[in-house]
């Protein structure tokens, strides 16, 4: 985030894309201030001047100055500017920015735009470190996801070019504001002589399916010390209860395992590993059938739960049983699928995906060398799962 400028004096008129440096008189303070380094050694110090001294106003200026002390504003808008450093799979050539080494002593810089209260927003500049000279300029380029903290979200891409999370679209009919539903993925940019090019690189929409296994009966849990009830009513069938049942009674052993009751005191065991499970509705875009737990009719009287496992210290996970209710058996049932990124206010991220289908966003990919356990070193993607005759599939999908 900025720090408080210090001083407010006048600005610097706004030079040309072609203009030379110049000799300034003094500067503003600046509430940002980085040192740049090309791959030949050259150096240029890269400051965020506000004339107001304060800001959050609006009004900073971005200035390159010389070893020698000669100065040139960019010509770009003033605005509300923040520092934010990549992950430490990238080695930013500016310290405390986002910017990687082009040659020609030119350097590709990614910079963040204040907007409070809504996300910060990125831009992509070309700059001449040796002319001071702005050579290419892409603005919204996307917007940043607040969990991802002062960071961009970053990955390696190869010489010329960077890639990064930024926000790519949003989920309708959501009924929540939060970052769960302010759906990222991963843009490239890259340089193409002196002008800059970006594209979204989207998961591949033909992944292979998974199917589900028919697993063995599970004997229920006895002698219990505690039970959660949930109550649930499909459509196609009388409603019942999903329980949690524990041996221990203490959340920290992880020994719930998921039981339906039915109305007749009829019991079924779900077949899935042991573990502390937490309540997590869908979306208002999904209708559930139970309280306070994710569960769709994908067809009469067929039942994908779908679990919320808490795996701490690190992130929950997902695990999907499907249930035909009439025959009181299960058809299958995945191992624990991925990590859910946030809290996310105990919702699973969910998204309308015609009949006998669901679609979940999780977290794909671990971000390789990320240097932080955090929001930001987690990747998501969209699960889809369908009914596939008796049994149950799924694969990642596209936005």
């Amino acid at each position: 985030m900025p720090l408080l400028a210090t001083v407010a004096v006048s600005l610097l008129a706004t030079t040309t894309a072609s203009a030379a440096f110049s000799l300034a008189p003094q500067a503003p303070a600046a509430s940002i201030e980085s040192i740049c380094t090309t791959a030949t050694g050259q150096t240029v110090r890269l400051r965020f001047e506000s004339a107001s001294g304060d800001p959050a106003a609006g009004d900073q200026r971005v200035v390159i100055e010389s070893p020698t002390g000669d100065r040139t504003t960019l010509p770009l808008p003033p605005a509300s500017y923040e520092a934010r450093a990549p992950l430490a799979n990238l080695k930013s050539a500016c310290s405390g920015l986002t910017a990687i080494d082009i040659g020609k002593e030119n350097l590709l810089l990614v910079l963040s735009r204040s907007r409070w209260p809504e996300p910060a927003q990125a831009d992509a500049v070309l700059i001449d470190t040796k002319q001071g000279r702005l050579l290419d300029r892409l603005a919204d380029i996307g917007a940043v996801r607040r969990d991802t903290g002062d960071v961009f979200a970053t990955r390696a891409a190869g010489p010329g070019a960077i890639e990064l999370r930024l926000i790519y679209g949003g989920v309708p009919d959501a009924g929540i504001e939060t970052d769960a539903v302010r759906i990222d993925e991963w843009l490239r940019l890259e340089v193409d002589g002196d002008r800059l090019r970006r594209r979204w690189r989207l998961p591949d929409a033909n992944e292979p399916w998974s199917t589900t296994d028919v697993p063995a009966p599970t004997a229920a849990t006895k002698q219990l010390q505690h039970v959660d009830k949930v109550l649930c009513r499909p459509q196609a069938a009388p409603a019942f209860t999903l329980n949690f049942e524990s041996a221990t009674g203490e959340f920290d052993m992880d020994d719930e395992q998921p039981v339906l009751v039915f109305d007749d005191g009829a019991r079924l065991a779900l077949p899935v590993e042991q573990a502390s499970f937490e309540a997590r509705r869908p979306l208002r875009n999904r209708t559930g059938i139970c309280t306070n737990v994710s569960a769709f009719e994908l067809s009469a009287a067929r039942v994908l739960f779908l679990l919320s496992a808490n795996a701490r210290p690190g992130y929950s996970r997902a695990v999907a049983v499907l249930v035909d209710l009439r025959e009181r058996r299960v058809l299958g049932v995945t191992p624990q699928l991925a990590d859910i990124k946030a809290p996310s206010d105990r919702y699973f991220v969910t998204r309308e995906s015609g009949a006998g289908a669901l679609e979940v966003r999780l977290v794909r990919e671990d971000i390789a060398d990320s240097g932080i356990d955090a929001a930001a070193s987690f990747a998501e993607a969209w699960l889809r799962f369908e009914l596939a005759g008796d049994r149950l599939r799924y694969r990642w999908v596209a936005p």
